[in-house]
């Protein structure tokens, strides 16, 4: 592929100043040169998923994927009960998928419970001047974890003062953001969650 190298240079203010007409003019025919004021790369993350193989899986009957790459068929959970294996952000945002999909009922088995923040905490985050404190990040959670009769302040992830004034979010996976999944569980009964011992699914 052809390709033109055509040297910039910034002004005072560190803006690009306008390009050289004359290298522009000599570019090949099937070269375009254009103007950006930025570029940027977003080559993704966590391109290779943790594969595992349960005991079991060769003799059960069921569809049995991975919810992440269009690895998995939606369609064919409508009016089955799903397990969904993790409650990261995947988990959680697979969760919602399946429901969308008619699923009749979700199960989350995990290790333990992730903290999955609440969509209006996750607006408050991004529209901060100033990055919030982990403890009013908590407070800020607290009204959506009520609905489930559970303190988000000891989930295992939070490491806190003993008057709450002062935390540290330390937690494995990513947050999963939305709200869904707390309403299901409280109000419709549709999502449940199993902590099992990791030695106890392999």
């Amino acid at each position: 592929e052809n390709s033109l190298e055509v040297e910039q240079k910034l002004d005072a203010l560190g803006f690009l100043e306008e390009p050289d007409e004359a290298v522009a003019a000599s570019a090949p025919d099937d070269v375009q040169v254009l103007d950006f004021s930025t570029i940027e790369c977003y080559p993704g993350g966590l391109t290779e998923n943790l594969r595992m193989e349960f005991k079991g899986e060769d003799v059960f009957e069921g569809n049995i994927g991975y919810g992440m790459f269009d690895e998995f068929d939606y369609k064919t959970v409508a009016n089955c009960s799903v397990a969904i294996f993790g409650m990261g952000a995947f988990g959680v945002e697979n969760v919602r998928t399946c429901l969308e999909h008619a699923a009749s009922k979700v199960t989350i088995i995990c290790r333990r419970k992730n903290i999955a923040i609440p969509r209006v905490v996750d607006w408050f985050i991004n529209q901060s001047l100033y990055p919030p404190t982990a403890a009013m990040v908590l407070d800020a959670m607290k009204p959506m974890y009520n609905f489930l009769d559970a303190d988000v302040w000891t989930f295992y992830a939070v490491q806190a003062s003993a008057d709450r004034s002062v935390a540290t979010i330390r937690q494995k996976s990513r947050f999963g953001i939305g709200d869904s999944w707390k309403f299901l569980r409280e109000i419709f009964r549709l999502l449940l969650w199993v902590i099992i011992p990791t030695h106890s699914l392999v």
